[in-house]
């Protein structure tokens, strides 16, 4: 396939969605100063949205959603995902994400927005929240435990409760 976006049409038609196709574009986003997040940018305004995916997935993870939903958005690559770079130095962890992730909102957002985290992509959510609130008007979590045992969900729990 060489237009990534080309299967957005059949999924309009399956999903019954009206309307024609909301302008996107691929953004490639310094960080480091030596590699490059990707995010598809839904919509010229600025993103009211931003949705982080999975482990093993990338920006269209989200397009569905992305064409009912019908706002300014973007859809990000976490590194060494879709069209994000990796690093040099091998696989990084939620915390590097975490940083090359609020390090690319820092240079694409104006005002903060509704952050969804799906899986490994909440967990990093929850770490920018965290480290970056300014950045974060909602948090929305999807998943960030899957098969965890009550142990390691309490531990999330605990996270989003804060400090006593």
């Amino acid at each position: 396939m060489d237009d990534e976006f080309e299967v957005l049409e059949e999924n309009r038609r399956e999903w019954e969605l009206t309307g024609p196709l909301p302008p996107r574009r691929r953004l490639f986003v310094p960080v480091d100063g030596l590699r490059h997040v990707s995010a598809i940018q839904w919509f010229e305004e600025p993103p009211r949205v931003v949705l982080l995916h999975g482990r093993g997935q990338n920006a269209h993870t989200f397009d569905t959603v992305l064409l009912a939903l019908g706002q300014p958005a973007l859809a990000i690559d976490l590194p060494h995902h879709g069209h994000s770079d990796a690093s040099p130095t091998g696989p990084s962890g939620v915390v590097e994400h975490a940083r090359d992730i609020a390090e690319a909102l820092d240079t694409l957002l104006t005002t903060p927005v509704v952050l969804v985290g799906m899986s490994l992509g909440g967990l990093v959510s929850l770490l920018v929240t965290r480290d970056r609130p300014d950045l974060v008007r909602h948090l929305v979590l999807v998943d960030v435990t899957p098969a965890a045992d009550s142990r390691r969900a309490r531990a999330v729990i605990d996270f989003l409760d804060g400090p006593e």
